[in-house]
């Protein structure tokens, strides 16, 4: 891979690693049953305290795997509490450009806070992003419905984006959560067309 930009490198690293998360049904269903693994054994009545949350997302995980996976933990876990106080962790969160990424998206997507719609918006329009990342932030968008209205503009435009097989940058799944995105934040209240559509937006984390 030498000569690649940072990018591009993170690009294929995300690809790589979908691609592995795709053919390993062992590592997939341990997904959907808990993405936030690090935590599981405090219970869904137990909440973790969000200071502690802020400062494991905050960590520098230098390449280390495992520290890598507790951030992403944090990030899920701060979404599923909705620790609003963890929105400037999160935004933080968003410039990575592998799993903690679509993780953050997704949290913020939870949150109802107009601070969110810039830097989801920034994602989703960074076409030097993988796919995955970039409609995170367009179902991150879709759940904040009417709040992100003033990103209805940049969701627009992304209906145009290029769909073609090999390009790693743009998906056809991409295009439904952004068509999905405009309808609800058009119609808020309006349910997800996204859900029920089995492993087809699994790695978002709808089934």
């Amino acid at each position: 891979m030498e000569g690649l930009s940072h990018s591009k490198h993170a690009t294929l690293r995300l690809k790589i690693a979908w691609q592995r998360f795709r053919a390993d049904p062992w590592r997939r269903s341990r997904y959907r049953a808990n993405r936030a693994t690090d935590f599981e054994n405090s219970g869904p009545a137990k909440k973790i305290p969000v200071a502690q949350l802020v400062a494991q997302l905050n960590q520098n995980s230098n390449g280390n795997d495992e520290a890598y996976g507790e951030r992403v933990a944090a990030a899920d876990a701060l979404g599923t509490q909705r620790e609003r106080e963890g929105i400037p962790a999160l935004i933080n969160a968003l410039e990575d450009e592998n799993y903690l990424c679509v993780t953050a998206a997704i949290a913020l997507g939870g949150m109802d806070d107009p601070a969110a719609v810039p830097p989801l918006t920034g994602v989703l329009t960074d076409s030097d992003r993988f796919w995955v990342p970039r409609g995170a932030a367009a179902v991150a968008l879709g759940n904040l419905a009417q709040v992100a209205q003033p990103a209805l503009p940049a969701l627009t435009e992304a209906l145009g984006y290029d769909t073609k097989p090999d390009t790693d940058s743009w998906d056809a799944r991409a295009f439904e959560a952004v068509y999905d995105a405009i309808r609800r934040t058009e119609n808020p209240g309006a349910p997800s067309l996204l859900t029920g559509q089995g492993y087809r937006f699994e790695m978002w984390g709808l089934y």
